[in-house]
């Protein structure tokens, strides 16, 4: 029979493997089972489809470094979540390993592990004084948490630098990032509730949140893209990528004004203003696209006083210059900032502390407590002192300069619309903790390096496109 149906008779060695094959499934189906049982909740299913497919992705790595960079946007839908037994979050864990990977290829290549490009003593130093700030700090665990998390970040901008060898890839690297923020502005919708506002706007319940744990985080991330977005636009070269680039754009910024996050409104507006400034094109496209945006608004009924949502927004700008929320007065958190800093300039209360400290017995306002002081340079200093403030600041200036630099070399006339999309990102994060402190959270902090990593790379890499005339 099995010679008329064309099959053959099985030899022993062939069965041999066959059960043994099947022995080593089932031994990896439990595994991969039990795995998701210790990860919890729902997302042990996912874990069980993405483990088998990471031997396949070390090897995507190895090959090209690039692929490691879009590894790590992928994982941050499920970034802050926690890895089991590592006491980190999975994308901190993600850029550890790609670090891991890209550090192997160099090493296979005669290279160093990682490249030091310049600039990077800026990062190191701010993580190194993190480190002698840490022994003064009120919670040990929270004070461990920041360093690695910003140890992770410095590592990613590293890589970042590794993996962009010419400036065409870091274009790619941040479209990446601008796909995945749209994915995200996209979902806000249909995650969102009803928005209702209390206190003269100053606190709104059913804010969207998005993948993040709170709704500022999450207008953190969508400036970011949004910025990106419009620098990505204005230097496109094709009608495909500028249609993308806006796509993905008008997608951030949905999700920015979903979250209602007033703090992402002024960092947005600083970058805009960044992008007017260094960008003739994009003062003549606000001109352009002002007045037929206005008349569809207006044709829609988005303006009408009568529209919840307008109400909400706009109990949310008026609020910015009169805040009324009895549950985060800034003006007081800000004073706590302070008390702190004069208690201790020189290493702070320790990395991630200020809400134990603002708790402490001998605060000054024993009711102002939060997670943070609402300010990036109060937050610094309170926990780590104001060197670690100068060492930022000093950063700040740096990064300045190097961006003034490179947009005025000959041969990199063509990536300055790139250059000044990543500035305005840079500036819309800046400009957000003026009033906010969202760098508290992995995927956020992972951002900004990447934002970082992209203006040290372009510093170092190839130009890939012919640059055009000199009128």
């Amino acid at each position: 029979m099995n010679a008329v149906l064309g099959f053959r008779r099985t030899t022993p060695a062939e069965a041999l493997a066959v059960a043994a094959f099947m022995v080593v499934g089932l031994a990896v189906g439990v595994v991969l089972a039990a795995l998701a049982a210790s990860f919890g909740g729902s997302r042990g299913p996912l874990l069980v489809v993405v483990l088998p497919l990471v031997p396949v992705l070390v090897l995507a790595v190895l090959a090209d470094p690039r692929l490691g960079l879009a590894v790590v946007v992928a994982t941050f839908p499920i970034g802050v979540h926690d890895v089991p037994g590592a006491q980190m979050q999975v994308v901190q864990v993600t850029v550890i390993a790609v670090a891991a990977l890209v550090g192997l290829r160099r090493l296979a290549a005669g290279a160093g592990p990682l490249p030091w490009a310049e600039g990077m003593g800026w990062l190191v130093a701010f993580v190194g004084w993190l480190l002698v700030a840490l022994p003064s700090a009120a919670h040990e665990q929270r004070a461990l948490r920041t360093v690695v998390l910003f140890g992770v970040g410095t590592l990613f901008a590293t890589v970042v630098v590794a993996a962009c060898r010419t400036t065409a890839d870091v274009r790619r690297f941040l479209g990446v990032l601008v796909v995945m923020v749209a994915a995200v502005g996209a979902s806000t919708p249909f995650a969102a509730s009803q928005a209702r506002a209390r206190f003269g706007g100053a606190v709104v319940e059913g804010r969207a949140t998005g993948i993040f744990i709170e709704p500022n985080q999450l207008g953190t991330f969508c400036t970011t893209g949004a910025l990106l977005a419009a620098g990505l636009l204005f230097a496109a070269r094709t009608r495909r990528t500028r249609v993308a680039a806006a796509v993905g754009g008008s997608l951030a910024l949905l999700g920015l004004l979903l979250s209602l996050s007033r703090g992402s409104w002024i960092g947005f507006v600083l970058g805009v203003v960044v992008l007017l400034v260094k960008l003739p094109e994009a003062r003549r496209a606000l001109l352009a696209l002002s007045v037929p945006l206005v008349v569809v608004a207006l044709l829609v009924g988005a303006f009408a006083p009568t529209s919840p949502q307008v109400e909400v927004v706009g109990q949310r700008l008026q609020s910015i210059s009169g805040e009324r929320n009895p549950y985060d007065d800034r003006p007081a958190i800000w004073r706590e900032a302070r008390r702190q800093i004069e208690t201790d300039p020189l290493t702070g209360h320790g990395p991630g502390s200020f809400p134990v400290a603002s708790a402490r017995a001998t605060s000054a306002s024993r009711t102002t407590t939060a997670e943070h002081a609402h300010n990036l340079a109060l937050t610094w200093g309170a926990e780590a002192g104001l060197p670690a403030v100068a060492i930022a600041v000093g950063f700040a200036v740096h990064i300045h300069s190097r961006t003034r630099r490179l947009v005025r070399r000959p041969d990199f006339r063509a990536e300055r619309a790139v250059v000044a999309g990543v500035v305005a990102a840079l500036t819309g994060v800046l400009g957000q903790g003026l009033v906010d402190y969202t760098l508290h959270n992995s995927v956020v902090l992972v951002v900004l390096f990447a934002l970082i990593g992209a203006v040290l790379a372009f510093d170092r890499a190839q130009p890939s496109y012919a640059q055009p005339q000199s009128a």
